[in-house]
């Protein structure tokens, strides 16, 4: 099955992460999503295709700041997660 996700914005409160930050946090997330939904697939309602003006997903918290960065990384998997509980397979 081939699986095409479209994010068009993806809005963070109260987070800076400054220009390479963002990068980082997009790979990250893309990478962990790709992950989980290469396991668990999509929900049933999203598998004939769909869209959605928004995805609500639970609340994150934030990762330890980290001098090496590795906190972005560990954003990125947490939104995945998120965004995975909204359109992976098992849910809704």
């Amino acid at each position: 099955m081939k699986i095409v996700l479209h994010i068009e914005r993806l809005v963070l409160e109260e987070l800076s992460l400054g220009p390479p930050g963002g990068a980082v946090l997009a790979e990250a997330m893309l990478a962990e999503l790709g992950r989980l939904l290469a396991a668990g697939g999509l929900a049933a309602n999203w598998r004939s295709g769909g869209a959605s003006p928004y995805l609500r997903g639970p609340t994150l918290t934030l990762p330890p700041t980290e001098p090496s960065g590795r906190h972005v990384d560990a954003l990125g998997a947490r939104i995945a997660a998120s965004v995975h509980a909204c359109i992976g397979g098992g849910t809704r």
